[in-house]
């Protein structure tokens, strides 16, 4: 399991709207990280996810896309942090590792968001600054976007 301090949600600036004017506020929202997936020590997949709970979606994962067919082709499950994402690191069985190596990868991922073509945590481009953020809309153009909006959508 991660630490207990990972954090898995962080506040967000916003924007609150109700009627005319806008009000700046701050909200929580959660937090994505990248999980590199290793099976019996070769790099599987690199998936996008809320860094919480990565045992259970080790599991998920690995019976979704058909790394594995039960539970019992699992020896172990063990998570550990990296600079740049989650390690998720699967034991399987001899039967199952033999059965894993017999194929390859076709998707990129079906369970969550899968970050194509990588297969490893150290394939990851390094994240780009943070762009300033741009002086929010008025709560005058808000106004006028919800009052064409109906016009819009003729359903």
């Amino acid at each position: 399991m991660p630490p207990s301090d990972v954090a898995v949600r962080a506040p967000a600036r916003a924007l609150g709207y109700s009627g005319g004017a806008g009000e700046a506020t701050s909200r929580e929202v959660a937090v994505e990280a990248p999980i590199g997936f290793v099976y019996s020590g070769r790099p599987f997949a690199v998936m996008m996810a809320t860094p919480a709970d990565l045992e259970d979606f080790a599991w998920g994962f690995s019976l979704t896309e058909g790394v594995v067919d039960d539970s019992a082709d699992v020896r172990a499950v063990d998570v550990a942090p990296e600079d740049d994402g989650f390690r998720v690191s699967v034991a399987l069985t001899g039967e199952g590792l033999m059965r894993h190596l017999g194929r390859r990868r076709a998707l990129a991922g079906r369970t969550g968001c899968g970050l194509c073509g990588v297969e490893d945590l150290s394939q990851l481009r390094p994240a780009k600054a943070a762009a300033a953020f741009a002086e929010p809309p008025s709560g005058a153009a808000i106004g006028r976007a919800l009052a064409g909006l109906a016009d819009a959508q003729p359903l």
